[in-house]
């Protein structure tokens, strides 16, 4: 088991918030010769990996208490998880439990403004 695994759900949205923090702080630094926009789409697709990773490595009882998730999507996410060592790299890999980009990214939003808080 990964040192990521062993930790809880909490402290790894801890990790996720730090590193968030951390990339918007390194983005102000040039924020007056570079485009809004990029950076934008940089802590978006950042937070978006943070998310997947979460799904990869997260226990069974912490991806049940995730928003959005439940008990049926995590034990979902479990056996796929179990097939594939790395199973969600993007959102379209959760199609393989059965959520459409839409749904995805619903489920990214929500994760987002749970941690938010």
């Amino acid at each position: 088991m990964s040192d990521r695994q062993s930790q809880p759900l909490t402290s790894q949205i801890g990790e996720v918030l730090t590193d968030l923090t951390t990339l918007i702080s390194q983005l102000q630094v040039e924020e007056s010769s570079v485009s809004a926009e990029p950076a934008r789409v940089d802590l978006k697709q950042a937070f978006i990996d943070r998310f997947l990773n979460l799904l990869n490595t997260s226990s069974l009882e912490d991806l049940e208490n995730m928003k959005g998730i439940g008990e049926t999507r995590a034990a979902k996410i479990m056996e796929v998880r179990a097939e594939e060592e790395t199973p969600f790299t993007s959102l379209a890999d959760l199609g393989k439990i059965g959520l459409s980009i839409k749904q995805a990214k619903g489920l990214v939003r929500k994760e987002f403004a749970r941690m938010l808080d």
